[in-house]
């Protein structure tokens, strides 16, 4: 009688595949924002991120599993660079005036990088309801975090 042992699989893990992937998945949140940063309403299409990318559709989805997934991921990338990791030593600052004051000039400076492609945004919101849903989810973030400094404020209940 021959008896089979199950052997246990080890993981599979290669640097080489890893850095591939990420670089893909880079040039999918790149190609994104680039049409975003268009001067008409784009259609915000997985094909044509695909295409522009340089990937399948598939890959696409691979990365991200939907377009909501790759809509965070590209806000996500916008917030990095438009300084927005800063937030969590603003509201570590024990003088909320200080505190708002920082929470200001961080928006600001956000807003200020973003200023070409937010009515590209704002359109697109208005035609497509994934991409309004992921928007308003971030904007109510903002609101609930600016509404944690106003109630630090003297005489504001």
């Amino acid at each position: 009688m021959i008896v089979k042992r199950k052997q246990k699989r080890r993981p599979y893990a290669s640097e080489l595949r890893s850095a591939a992937a990420d670089a893909t998945r880079a040039r999918i949140i790149t190609a994104a924002r680039a049409l975003l940063d268009q001067d008409d309403t784009p259609t915000f299409s997985l094909d044509v991120i695909a295409r522009k990318a340089g990937v399948t559709r598939l890959t696409v989805y691979n990365q991200f599993e939907s377009k909501r997934g790759l809509l965070e991921a590209v806000f996500d990338d916008m917030a990095i660079e438009g300084g927005l990791f800063e937030l969590p030593s603003v509201f570590a600052e024990p003088d909320v005036g200080v505190a708002m004051q920082r929470f200001v000039a961080v928006f600001c400076k956000f807003w200020a990088m973003r200023r070409k492609p937010m009515p590209t945004l704002m359109a697109l919101a208005k035609l497509d309801a994934e991409f309004a849903a992921s928007l308003h989810d971030r904007i109510e973030r903002r609101r609930k975090a600016l509404a944690v400094l106003v109630s630090r404020l003297p005489n504001v209940a």
